[in-house]
């Protein structure tokens, strides 16, 4: 898969823009990888390659820790959502519909109680 188009031509983009580009394609063909290793895992019967596979995977979510991490740290809208949803115990939000009458204030916010 090739994920290294843009949208708009380099030469008007900003390097800090090429480079969030390139973090997050990085990040995408990473969780492109563990998809892969988890489905060639699960149907592998090899137990030695099965180990490799694993080890592989294990390293390809390192990568994606360590990309997030940059992010996070190169864009203040990535730091500010991943602060609010990482590491807690929160019940996970879910949105609904944008009511009429709100349409500019973006989607409701609702919780859902752990039963």
């Amino acid at each position: 898969m090739n994920y290294q188009a843009l949208s708009e031509h380099t030469d008007h983009l900003s390097e800090e823009a090429r480079s969030v580009n390139r973090a997050i394609i990085s990040l995408m063909e990473q969780l492109y990888a563990i998809n892969w290793y988890n489905t060639h895992i699960e149907s592998c019967t090899n137990d030695e390659l099965s180990h490799i596979l694993d080890y592989n995977r294990r390293s390809a979510k390192a990568h994606v820790a360590k990309l997030i991490e940059w992010l996070r740290r190169h864009d203040g809208d990535f730091d500010r959502e991943l602060k609010s949803y990482l590491f807690s115990d929160r019940t996970l939000p879910f949105f609904s519909d944008i009511p009429e009458s709100d349409s500019q204030s973006g989607p409701v916010l609702h919780t859902v109680e752990k039963p």
